[in-house]
């Protein structure tokens, strides 16, 4: 069984941001254009999370570190902006990436699984995992039977039925 770890978004607050201005006033926001040309804001969202907001000059925002409530950190981000005198509303959000991790419950051999096709890569001596390029995402294997799927938009698809196959390569 999969479980969601991580989502990436991309924003559109319809207007433009003054990024020195717009860093003074965020509490906690840090902006340097000589190393990123993006005002760094992080939300805290539960207990220990905290969402990394890119806001840039066009007014486009790149937010990580969800794992399923947007909503709330977009509410979060508008709702300070728009105390800081930069009033905003969100245009249109949407999901680029989701990162799920998982346990097949097996030891898996890997080179058996390396072998299926040229798309899946293992080299023990520069990584320990195996590397499956799939039409829809990527998916890291490891030896214990642990894996992560990313760049995918949802966990279904080719990825569940080549993690349902794996049994096969028990180790």
């Amino acid at each position: 069984m999969s479980y969601l770890v991580n989502e990436t978004h991309v924003c559109d607050f319809g207007r433009t941001f003054e990024l020195n201005s717009l860093a003074s006033k965020l509490p906690t926001a840090t902006y340097n254009p000589q190393r990123f040309g993006a005002v760094i804001y992080k939300i805290p969202f539960a207990e220990d999370r905290k969402a990394s907001c890119l806001v840039f000059s066009t007014g486009r925002c790149v937010v990580t570190g969800t794992n399923g409530n947007i909503a709330e950190i977009v509410s979060i981000l508008t709702s300070k902006m728009t105390d800081n005198g930069y009033p905003c509303s969100l245009v249109s959000c949407k999901c680029v990436n989701r990162v799920y991790s998982g346990n097949i419950g097996v030891r898996l051999n890997l080179n058996d699984i390396a072998a299926l096709s040229p798309k899946y890569m293992f080299e023990p001596e520069l990584f320990c995992g195996c590397t499956c390029h799939l039409p829809d995402c990527t998916i890291v294997l490891y030896q214990s039977g642990k894996y992560i799927l990313t760049g995918c938009l949802d966990n279904s698809g080719k990825s569940t039925e080549f993690l349902d196959s794996l049994w096969m390569f028990e180790a």
